[in-house]
């Protein structure tokens, strides 16, 4: 069995000095050589010593992979790994039984599509829910540090100022009126963004406000400002219409994916399974 080393990250702080190799390994692929091989590379790390807060490593992290992608994937998708946590500890070795299962399995064609040919649709799948959950999280944040989009529903933690226009007076009568005109939304205070505006690098946002009962308060502007680090989004409903839009764009992007490759949804839905049945690679996280 041949291996070459992928990446090595290293940590040397205070608490922990650790470090965490990573290796692609090819050719005749066994449970006893990929044993060995975690041991001796276990050894030679052990021994390395003139680490800044320490002289030995206390961690050591030691991960196989088949391939590059599995490597890449960000989906802890080793074959085997070695794991010492701990100054006093003693090195435990883990192995993926699924993967270990499935090196020596014949390949073979489904649905029209060859052994080499369904991972690459997998992948396609897989890039298509990312999609959908990007696209889901822009209609409907659950973060709510970027929830004031329009249609979000947000509520006040604090008194906030609302204005009948955008308020950017270029003198101190503009000032005066722009004060006058001013309404104070209380704690508790329901809004609904209806639109957004960028003015002098300073986000705008028109809203509608309601009381906790639902009552109309009035419509106009909020500074972003007074907006940071005091709305929530509600929760509940937020989460329920955030996977309700995921789910129907995850339906729409797998259906054109089968009729892109001439398949069945239910081939395609076959195909995730199986990939996660042998542990094929996922597209690397972005």
């Amino acid at each position: 069995m041949e291996y070459t080393f992928h990446k090595q990250e290293l940590s040397d702080i205070p608490i922990k000095t650790q470090v965490a190799i990573h290796v692609i390994v090819s050719g005749l692929i066994e449970k006893p050589s990929l044993e060995r091989l975690l041991n001796d590379l276990y050894i030679t790390e052990s021994q390395k010593t003139g680490f800044r807060y320490r002289k030995f490593l206390t961690h050591i992290f030691i991960y196989l992979y088949v391939t590059e992608a599995h490597a890449n994937s960000g989906y802890g998708q080793w074959i085997a790994m070695l794991k010492k946590v701990g100054a006093d500890e003693q090195p435990q070795i883990s192995f993926n039984e699924r993967q270990l299962e499935n090196l020596d399995s014949p390949a073979e064609d489904k649905f029209g599509r060859t052994e080499a040919e369904r991972p690459k649709i997998f992948k396609e799948v897989i890039l298509a829910e990312r999609k959908a959950t990007k696209e889901a999280d822009e209609y409907y944040p659950l973060d709510s540090s970027s929830a004031e989009q329009v249609g979000q529903s947000l509520v006040l933690k604090r008194q906030t100022p609302l204005t009948q226009s955008i308020a950017v007076p270029s003198n101190q009568g503009d000032l005066v009126d722009s004060i006058q005109n001013m309404k104070i939304l209380e704690p508790g205070t329901h809004l609904l963004v209806a639109q957004t505006q960028k003015v002098r690098d300073i986000s705008w946002y028109l809203v509608e406000a309601r009381t906790q009962e639902g009552d109309f308060i009035d419509k106009g502007w909020i500074n972003g400002i007074a907006l940071m680090g005091q709305t929530y989004v509600s929760g509940l409903d937020q989460i329920q219409d955030n996977q309700g839009i995921k789910n129907n764009l995850v339906d729409s992007y797998k259906e054109k994916l089968a009729k892109d490759y001439n398949l069945a949804r239910e081939q395609l839905d076959q195909i995730v399974l199986e990939a996660l049945t042998k542990d094929w690679s996922f597209p690397a996280s972005t």
